[in-house]
């Protein structure tokens, strides 16, 4: 009698929820805002990479050794191609000392000048480098060093302007193995019931396109230590092939303060940010964040980030109890980057997150690990690996799914490899036009997995992601 009264009680649930993919938006809506943030600053990142590695290539060179450099102490040439290793080395200092030296004595030395002028703009002397670059007869160099050298010193106007600005705009695809995040066990429980998805809630694999556009500014305040003011304006849009109900689109604005004064830095700022999902107002998401850093030494530099977020989410036909969600969500993370070489940044950061939601059953704390490889392979390519892991404990059980306590373990390891077109295009020996020549092409591979005490919430995905991306600063 009580099977019975309870299968008269849930059949329309049962059916809404087993065949089709509403039973998985409520998981989604905890990540919906962090998957498109998560987009948004990988090509921001990937752009940073990029940018790192073409500076680094401007001093790579072959490799010299010590001893050869005592057997020949006085051959500029020699002494210029030492100063490039112990650049590549992280021995910047050591390469400043090296060419300073042997310009005593050859003063007109050009190759060690211009190779002077790349260290000081790497030591961030932008004003010395400037005028030891200017310094130099354009008719001396290659066409390579002139290249190099009028690349510097278009950096050296842009770093050394008050109000920086500039414009990334990327576009892309990415093709999901399981987009709509269904159970690896292919049942979900209903009041602690097993029944098998069917129809559009079983795994699906699905292609979608991206694109963002971001406006990004630093307004120096003249003062020392430095005072800046920063801000900027960003807009993604995620549409996928077939599963349309997956189709984002998101804006937002951020806005703050840096500081900066010696191995002390700091960022305070606020943010907004807003989604719709399938064309309907999804979510409205606003707070304030911080990051802090000390270098420890000139390997070693520490951080904390602190983020505090008040999120809102809007009942849709996709997601009906979205409002669940609602709620203050505070996050932070605390770790050390190390730079063994010039060429190699690596980072460990332990996190934790409490998401305090209208509902109990959808508020919980979270602890993560995250472990981040970046190698700069020159002429602007880089490979990049992050790795991340989480433990997630909820505050209660959802009565509509069982009468246990969800705990969620998840697992993200990502991949990705980029390269500028103009790179691309010599390796096949044709010359890129100066317009596409600084555009970045990136691919991602990224496996998702979330293993949890409620097969619901136990689902694995593969995602395959290629994007171009192109900034212009002014």
């Amino acid at each position: 009698m009580k099977a019975r009264s309870l299968m008269l009680a849930v059949p329309v649930t049962v059916m809404a929820l087993v065949s089709s993919s509403a039973w998985a938006q409520p998981a989604n809506s905890e990540r919906a805002l962090d998957d498109q943030r998560r987009l948004s600053e990988g090509v921001r990142e990937t752009d940073a990479a990029a940018r790192a590695a073409l500076e680094m290539g401007l001093t790579a060179g072959a490799e010299v050794t010590w001893e050869q450099v005592r057997r020949n102490p006085d051959d500029p040439g020699l002494n210029a191609a030492w100063a490039r290793t112990q650049i590549q080395r992280g021995d910047l200092l050591g390469a400043s000392a090296t060419l300073e030296r042997i310009l005593m004595r050859y003063p007109n030395a050009t190759e060690a000048r211009l190779v002077l002028g790349l260290v000081l703009f790497r030591l961030d002397d932008t004003a010395t480098a400037k005028r030891e670059l200017e310094a130099i007869d354009p008719a001396q160099l290659t066409p390579t060093q002139r290249a190099d050298r009028d690349q510097v010193l278009a950096l050296i106007e842009q770093r050394t302007k008050r109000l920086r600005q500039s414009v990334t705009l990327a576009l892309g695809g990415h093709f999901d193995s399981n987009r709509n995040s269904s159970p690896t066990t292919g049942t979900i429980l209903i009041n602690d019931l097993p029944f098998t998805l069917d129809g559009s809630a079983k795994k699906r694999a699905d292609w979608g396109r991206v694109g963002m556009t971001a406006y990004d500014f630093d307004y120096d305040l003249g003062t020392d230590p430095r005072l800046s003011l920063y801000g900027g304006l960003n807009l993604l849009g995620d549409r996928q092939s077939t599963l349309k109900t997956y189709d984002t689109v998101s804006g937002g604005a951020n806005a703050g303060i840096r500081f900066a004064d010696g191995p002390v830095g700091a960022q305070i700022g606020t943010f907004w940010n807003s989604m719709s999902m399938t064309d309907d107002y999804y979510l409205s998401d606003y707070g304030l964040d911080g990051r802090f850093t000390y270098r420890l030494a000139s390997a070693w530099e520490a951080f904390t980030t602190l983020r505090l977020d008040r999120q809102v989410f809007h009942n849709i036909s996709s997601d009906r109890v979205a409002t669940d969600s609602s709620g203050v969500v505070f996050t932070s993370w605390v770790g050390s980057t190390w730079h063994p070489n010039d060429a190699h940044s690596v980072s460990l950061s332990l996190g934790y997150g409490h998401r305090n939601a209208a509902a109990n059953y959808m508020s919980n704390d979270r602890w993560a690990a995250r472990l981040g490889d970046v190698w700069l392979l020159g002429k602007g390519q880089f490979v990049s690996a992050v790795g991340e892991v989480g433990v997630a404990v909820y505050d209660q059980n959802n009565p509509t799914f069982s009468a246990q306590t969800r705990r969620d373990t998840d697992g993200r390891f990502s991949l990705t490899y980029g390269i500028p077109a103009g790179t691309l295009t010599e390796a096949v020996g044709v010359e890129a036009p100066d317009e596409v020549r600084d555009v970045v092409l990136s691919v991602t591979g990224e496996y998702y997995r979330s293993m949890s005490n409620l097969p619901n919430y136990t689902y694995a995905n593969l995602r395959s992601q290629m994007l171009v991306s192109k900034r212009w600063e002014f």
